[in-house]
């Protein structure tokens, strides 16, 4: 059987290659996605989910973010090959996490972290003050001291200029 290879870089420069199985039913892990039904977010699962991983997708109100489920297009080959089965939706999972400027409890994120392979922060916070900073620092290292704790191998933080910049920044 053949393996698929593919070169991923780590921040000290040097590279490692993650291995898997070809085949589009050979599912090759799990990855959480907080702030999954978010604009980044949503867009992380639907690539996750388009190669072949599982998803734990976090959002605040589980019965508003169902829609993530069923995100891979309906014309896209694993949905054509899964149609009327169920599979695609099988392959998200919706986890309840509001987050807010204190840190959430260690218990939930072991729980939602517990046998992942991969975490990618996605969470974002809609106003511009210095709370945001607050909120993005302490969630951000929340989720990597569980991802510490549960073993998990790929750590994703994503943040962007409109999370610091003020509300009259010029970009």
């Amino acid at each position: 059987q053949r393996v698929a290879r593919k070169r991923i870089r780590n921040f000290s420069g040097t590279s490692r290659f993650l291995t898997s199985s070809p085949g589009l039913n050979d599912k090759r892990g799990t990855a959480v996605v907080i702030g999954g039904t978010g604009y980044v977010g949503s867009h992380v699962v639907k690539q996750l989910l388009s190669k072949n991983y599982r998803v734990r997708a976090t959002s605040r109100d589980a019965k508003k973010a169902a829609w993530i489920k069923n995100i891979l297009s309906p014309t896209s080959a694993q949905n054509e090959a899964n149609k009327g089965t169920g599979e695609n939706e099988s392959d998200v999972e919706i986890f309840e996490l509001s987050l807010s400027n204190t840190t959430p409890t260690d218990a939930k994120m072991d729980s939602l972290l517990n046998g992942t392979d991969a975490v990618f922060f996605c969470a974002g916070f809609e106003r511009q003050d210095p709370s945001t900073i607050d909120f993005m620092v302490n969630n951000a290292q929340a989720t990597i001291q569980a991802a510490k704790r549960q073993k998990v191998s790929c750590v994703v933080l994503t943040s962007s200029g409109g999370s610091t910049n003020p509300s009259d920044h010029p970009n």
